[in-house]
């Protein structure tokens, strides 16, 4: 009997560590306790079951400092007579991180935590399983950060195993694990509690089947019977792109051979490779992805449903069966994310932007969980620059700060020895982009001007100071930073920028920066000196503030002196011609050009040929720099990159138009900011909110209403472009109208 602590499966051998591995935990009880709250956690994730129903999965993502614990109450699932608690336990490899999933941090200790919270809770007898038929494999052969795709046989000694009345009797014990034997980021004073809410369970049904034979099995109507000795291909579509577990039950035959693979969209086969056109064209694409397979060892009812969520708006099932038939009794999925509430609304006399909008917040959805991600599909990896955007489009539409909290946390306890933070995190190996580290520093920045929260910044500032000291120590004689990375895999650091078209040869990462320095890094740290100054003036460290106010003045001098062309444009770098609108872009933003020379700056990289151009993850610094200029009418023409994608079919945003491996990239949801924080122009104009200016910019549109949720209230903002002027209408609450500057 064991209620209280860390164990593990007395099955557990030395090799079991090598690669991943998925452990069975049961218990069976009688009656219903008056207490029914358990704290839990794993190393590395748990799924908790009660009677067979899932009730939560975990813990929230930590690293080698900082591990979490839930909790969870049992009731709801409880019932008179046997219970059964069912704990499946994956654990990644301690010694191989880079054959692990890069964002799970591991310890030395593999375990299980379990506690009731009230002492006089059942006593509990566990019995464990090690299920060495499914292997857990990376998704490519070379940077493979998911490794969650499996290779299964079906294990007869699992079979039912949530479920009351299942024969454990063969089944391992467990291993109280020693207080030394628990490393101190374990040790239950050291759990921390969990600061993010659990993922959204919602049911789902696929919309379509590409044999109409399969309709009323997708629509829960009937079931769907195989033929013994029979090879068959169904193609499932979502309608959209998801993020789900997907769940097939059938009675099938010892022999039966099953391919799942999930796929983004249809790509056209060509003598180099695959493009992507219409992402729904099913007569000229095919179907590329990930797979898991799975193999049947005995005859019966088994279920398919993977460990981890899986990402796709289509599913090729290839079924091969043995001697016996198979039917398929249920198949459908359970969609997950991160519970965003949307609060916010916008309509505008565009009416394409309606959806765009719509595409934008799926894909902020999709790529929200328990860190913002790059991408579902490829990485789950949360990058800095990916993940300052994605906050401000939270911010904008919720004004819920609960996963930008632990973001900024999180990237703070990646610092390195020199300063810099890793470009992604959680991640348990290197990757360093030092352009990153000063997006984090707008990260604070913003979140001060939403929230206020002095505390919090305080907490940074150390590393906003180690994060900049860095950028200093690295300039060259005539005050530019030096050259501090170059490209991907291949440099010490990574100068990613962009995917722009000219840079794709160059791995993101401007020509120039080769053989040299580019202006983009040096513009960069001028964008953090000018936040982390502001940051330092509102917690009143008013001499650093000065003193950072003194660095960017200097590095505006030295970009002016080594980086203007003969026309008084900002150059790719100090030994370079070329132009690109990333360094207009930046010109204005960290006013290095006046306001003349940035108006015409850019109107020249909008107009002329001759400028690398912007991507979807520099858009929203496009449009800043339109809107500083006066220009922000020129967006019309910027919005056709997402009604390209909307022809072609897409349901979320692409990474890039021209490097468009992922089709949903979360930095792509600018909309999401713009008709809130722009159009209606609502937006805080004083840290914390204290202070809110109403100013809706126009730009193309001639109208646009809405409402806007503020972490202080709901605004309402209607306009209308008349011959004499903007008519505008402001309705909000009497607190909130005496904040609101005229």
């Amino acid at each position: 009997m064991y209620n209280s602590g860390w164990f593990w499966t007395e099955g557990w051998n030395k090799y079991d560590d090598d690669k991943a591995k998925m452990v069975l935990f049961r218990a069976e009880f009688s009656g219903v306790p008056t207490q029914t709250s358990i704290r839990i956690t794993a190393d590395t994730r748990y799924k908790l079951y009660v009677n067979g129903i899932h009730v939560q999965s975990g813990p929230s993502k930590g690293d080698d400092t900082i591990r979490y614990i839930d909790e969870a109450d049992l009731a709801p699932y409880l019932k008179y007579g046997v219970n059964v608690i069912a704990v499946s336990v994956l654990r990644y490899s301690y010694e191989h991180p880079y054959h692990s999933n890069h964002s799970l941090f591991a310890s030395a200790m593999p375990g299980l935590y379990f506690e009731w919270k009230n002492a006089e809770a059942p006593e509990l007898c566990w019995k464990s399983h090690v299920v060495r038929s499914v292997c857990f494999e990376g998704e490519e052969g070379g940077f493979a950060p998911l490794h969650v795709h499996e290779r299964i046989a079906t294990d007869p000694a699992a079979r039912g195993w949530k479920n009351a009345g299942f024969d454990d009797s063969a089944w391992a014990g467990i291993y109280i694990c020693k207080d030394e034997e628990v490393p101190a980021v374990l040790r239950k004073e050291n759990l921390e509690e969990r600061t993010i809410p659990y993922m959204r369970k919602t049911p789902g049904r696929f919309a379509a089947c590409s044999d109409d034979s399969w309709n009323d099995l997708i629509n829960e109507r009937g079931n769907v019977t195989v033929p013994a000795n029979t090879d068959v291909s169904v193609t499932l579509d979502a309608g959209e792109e998801m993020t789900a577990y997907p769940y097939m039950l059938m009675d099938v035959g010892s022999g039966t051979n099953i391919e799942f693979l999930y796929s983004e969209c249809y790509t056209i086969p060509t003598e180099n490779g695959t493009v992507k056109g219409n992402r729904i064209d099913s007569e000229n694409g095919i179907l590329e992805g990930y797979a898991d397979t799975y193999f049947v060892t005995e005859d019966g009812e088994w279920e398919y449903e993977p460990y981890w969520m899986r990402t796709f708006r289509f599913v090729r099932i290839r079924i091969r069966t043995g001697a016996i038939p198979m039917e398929i009794r249920s198949l459908n999925f359970e969609e997950t994310g991160y519970p965003l509430d949307v609060r916010t609304e916008v309509s505008t006399s565009d009416s394409s932007l309606a959806d765009i909008w719509d595409i934008s917040l799926r894909t902020l959805r999709r790529c929200m969980h328990e860190t913002y991600m790059d991408c579902p599909f490829y990485e789950q990896l949360s990058y800095v620059m990916d993940t300052r955007s994605q906050i401000l489009y939270t911010y904008a539409i919720s004004a819920d700060d609960r996963l930008a909290r632990k973001a900024i946390d999180d990237f703070r306890r990646s610092q390195r020895e020199d300063g810099l933070l890793n470009a992604s995190y959680p991640n348990r190996n290197e990757n360093v982009i030092p352009g990153f580290s000063i997006y984090y520093i707008l990260m604070v920045h913003d979140h001060m001007m939403y929230f206020g929260d002095k505390e919090l910044i305080s907490k940074c500032m150390p590393s906003i100071r180690r994060v900049l000291a860095f950028f200093d120590g690295h300039k060259e004689k005539n005050g530019l930073v030096s050259k501090i990375g170059g490209l991907n895999r291949i440099d010490r650091y990574w100068s990613f920028i962009d995917w722009a078209d000219d840079w794709l040869p160059t791995t993101g990462m401007p020509r120039c920066g080769l053989n040299g320095p580019n202006s983009l890094e040096s513009l960069l740290y001028i964008m953090g000196l000018n936040a982390a100054a502001e940051l330092a003036e509102y917690i009143g460290e008013h001499e650093l503030a000065d003193e950072w106010q003194q660095d960017s003045a200097a590095m505006k001098k030295a970009v002016r002196n080594t980086c203007l062309d003969e026309n008084g444009l900002i150059t790719d770098g100090p030994a370079s011609a070329d132009l690109s609108q990333h360094a207009q872009v930046f010109g204005v933003l960290t006013g290095t050009y006046s306001d003349e020379e940035g108006k015409s700056a850019m109107l020249r990289c909008m107009t002329e040929p001759g400028f690398t151009k912007c991507t979807v993850c520099m858009q929203y610094y496009l449009f800043r720099a339109l809107e500083n200029t006066g220009l922000y009418h020129l967006t019309d023409s910027c919005w056709d990159i997402w009604r390209h994608m909307i022809d072609n079919g897409c349901t979320t945003c692409v990474e890039s138009e021209g490097y468009n491996r992922s089709e949903c990239h979360a930095w792509g949801a600018l909309i999401l900011y713009e008709l809130p924080s722009v159009t209606l122009g609502v937006r805080p104009a004083s840290p914390g909110y204290e202070t809110i200016k109403v100013e809706p910019v126009a730009g193309y549109l001639e109208h646009a209403e809405g409402t806007v949720h503020t972490p202080r209230g709901d605004i309402y903002v209607s306009w209308q472009n008349t011959e004499s002027g903007m008519d505008c209408r402001v309705d909000c609450s009497k607190e909130l109208r005496c904040r609101i500057l005229k």
